[in-house]
């Protein structure tokens, strides 16, 4: 199974990792033998409107062809890639199985913190990884055809709603009916009937490869047809990004339904531990 997942960057990184799974990817810059860069390929890297999408758009019109699956997170989220045995974890970093409980406990727990160190004790135990537990985990996310973050709420209105509390309205409905008018949608059975109750967010995911070249062009279609209406604010593309990838994961799973997702939660770096909500 050939399979890597990219931890997308905007900066050089402290910690870096370049694994047969995990590599560090940053924009802006060329690599070396401790980071890719997308200043190697075709890419997007100065237009910081698509924000951590100009890291995919380079793994897909670079890479694509290696994988037959990618992934991508982010320099202070990243997946709970959690593979090793209790027994290793604990005698290694306990807080961490600790985690795995919390998650264990609610699967609606989308994400917990974690303090700078601990998060870095995370990230560092992916070098530790043996060859038999990068195996273990490559089978685990190639279950699915697609893995998404596990979603933040559960209401068919609530993605609409959280756009307009923090972007501009009017781009919701504009991005929306930009969507409606795609290959993917123009003349889907069921887009009517399209209602997204558990969003996944962040861009963050593990998606086979050919469903994932689907994706960008799905989101590069729909941006091709607003972008002249619309006046970017910082980050804007990969904003609708966040919205776009659930729609399209509606309009696939339904054309095909032996498509499968399934959902992952993720580690989110803050300044200190905050104790989960019981």
């Amino acid at each position: 199974m050939r399979m890597k997942i990219f931890s997308c960057h905007h900066a050089v990184a402290q910690d870096t990792i370049m694994t047969d799974l995990f590599s560090s990817l940053i924009s802006g810059v060329h690599g070396t033998q401790d980071y890719l860069g997308d200043l190697d390929g075709d890419n997007i890297a100065s237009d910081n409107d698509h924000s951590e999408m100009r890291h995919q758009y380079y793994v897909w019109k670079n890479l694509l062809h290696r994988f037959d699956y990618v992934g991508f997170e982010h320099y202070r989220r990243v997946l709970f890639t959690d593979i090793q045995s209790a027994s290793v974890v604990s005698r290694r970093n306990p807080e961490l199985l600790i985690f795995r409980g919390h998650f264990a406990q609610s699967i609606s727990r989308p994400y917990l913190c974690a303090s700078h160190q601990l998060f870095s004790d995370f990230w560092m135990m992916r070098k530790t990884f043996s060859v038999h537990d990068i195996l273990d985990l490559k089978a685990a996310l190639s279950k699915n055809d697609i893995t998404l973050t596990r979603p933040l709420f559960q209401d068919r209105e609530a993605m609409a709603e959280q756009w307009k509390t923090s972007l501009p309205e009017h781009v919701w409905n504009i991005m929306i009916e930009a969507a409606m008018e795609t290959e993917l949608l123009r003349n889907h059975p069921l887009k009517a009937h399209m209602r997204i109750e558990t969003p996944s967010f962040f861009n963050m995911y593990v998606m086979r490869s050919d469903l994932f070249s689907d994706y960008m062009e799905f989101y590069f279609e729909v941006i091709r047809r607003i972008r002249h209406k619309v006046e970017p604010t910082p980050r804007l593309w990969g904003h609708c990004a966040e919205r776009l990838i659930n729609i399209f994961v509606y309009a696939r799973s339904t054309i095909d339904p032996n498509i499968r997702v399934g959902n992952m939660p993720f580690i989110l770096k803050t300044s200190e531990y905050i104790e989960p909500q019981k």
